[in-house]
This record gives structure tokens, sequence and C-alpha cells, in this order.
């Protein structure tokens, strides 16, 4: 069926190969700042995937940076978003391809009260999911992207979601702001809780890659 590799760059940042078409999904500045990443070092990916605006899932420098390193990667997104990164000279589409596909995700209520951004989701290869800032949808991958800790959600909400949704594997994103005693908790209670629904969840740490044979 197919093999993914997943290799997280830092919070919701993810570089995910799908029997060898690569997307990197929600290049955000807490990925980016530091100067930790090595774009030389990077695979191309074929596409960069944006679910929203917020600077955590999209900082424009990162995005100038990856389409000056890669130029033949095409960045898709929503038309919210797409407006803004033509303000910044940087050509987007909204249509996906055969292997990825966009779904409606819509960004769960912030905790300031603010309205929320227009928030899609993203299916890659048919298989793997990243929902952006959102638990309100009905994707069904093997493999989920899962926001574990966000400001405006809990783990308690992210595990009855992937309980519902029942994917075979969990990738913990939004977790930067969490210090490695805290993950250790936090993706310690993900681990038995999903176990309980047979569903394996898979804590990566920063620049930490797995590779899952979907057979």
């Amino acid at each position: 069926m197919a093999e993914i590799s997943i290799q997280k760059l830092g919070d919701s940042c993810l570089l995910v190969d799908v029997n060898g078409h690569r997307a990197l999904l929600d290049p955000g500045f807490y990925a980016w700042e530091h100067e930790r990443i090595d774009l030389a070092a990077m695979p191309a990916p074929d596409r960069l995937l944006i679910t929203h605006g917020h600077q955590d899932h999209l900082s424009i420098e990162f995005v100038q940076a990856l389409v000056a390193a890669f130029p033949d990667m095409v960045v898709e997104t929503n038309e919210e978003v797409a407006g803004g990164l033509a303000e910044a000279g940087i050509d987007a589409t909204t249509h996906s391809t055969d292997w990825t596909a966009q779904f409606s995700a819509p960004h769960e209520p912030t905790p300031m009260g603010s309205q929320p951004p227009h928030n899609v989701g993203f299916t890659v290869g048919g298989v793997f999911v990243h929902p952006g800032d959102s638990y309100t949808f009905d994707a069904s991958p093997l493999v989920l992207a899962l926001p574990i800790l966000p400001p405006w959600g809990s783990t308690t909400e992210a595990v009855n979601l992937a309980k519902r949704i029942r994917p075979r594997h969990v990738i913990p994103i939004h977790d930067w702001h969490l210090t490695e005693d805290g993950k250790k908790w936090v993706y310690g209670t993900a681990i038995r809780g999903l176990a309980e629904d047979g569903i394996t969840f898979l804590p990566l740490d920063d620049f930490e890659s797995v590779t899952i044979d979907l057979d």
C-alpha cells in the first residue's frame, strides 16, 4: 500500500514522504527560529502545504527561504493565505494534486476571542492527515498529526478526537511550549489513552524521523 516517512521540524511543521512524494507542512516560526534548519541538507519537497495564516504555522521568512532553495516546489494553501502570500511576492495555488487534498477543518475558537483565520486540513498520499488548528473534521487517515496541547484545546480533547477518527498511528504536533518533562507527561497520557483503542502514539521530538510501513 504505502510507506510513509515523517520528520518533525518543530511544533506543527512536518516533512512527509509518501511513496516518494514529499510535502512540507505548516512552516511556522517555531521551526524556523534559531537557524536550526539546514535547507541545503533537506530533501526537496514537491509541495509546501499551509493550513492557515497564524505565525506558528506560517513564517513568511521561512516560506521565502524555501521558495528560493526549492524553485520547483509548489505552494498550496487556502484562498485567504494565498492572498497574503501574493502581497509578499510568493505565488501559491489553492488547487490540490492527485496525492494532496484539502478538506474542511474550521479553526477552533481562540482563547482571546479574536476572529479565527480560515483553516484547512490536508491529506497527503491518501494516508496522512494534518488538520492545522482544528479538532472539527471527518477525515479518516492511517496516520494523524494530532494537536496534542494547543492553547485552544487540551490533551483530553486530542485523545478523544483520535479515538473517534481511529488512525493507526498518531504524531504529536502543537507542543513547542512544553518542557521536556511536560512532554513526557503529556505524551505518556496520550500513549496510554490511545493504546486502549489500538492506536500507536509516536512521540517524535524535533528533527526526529519515523518510517511506517502501512501494508
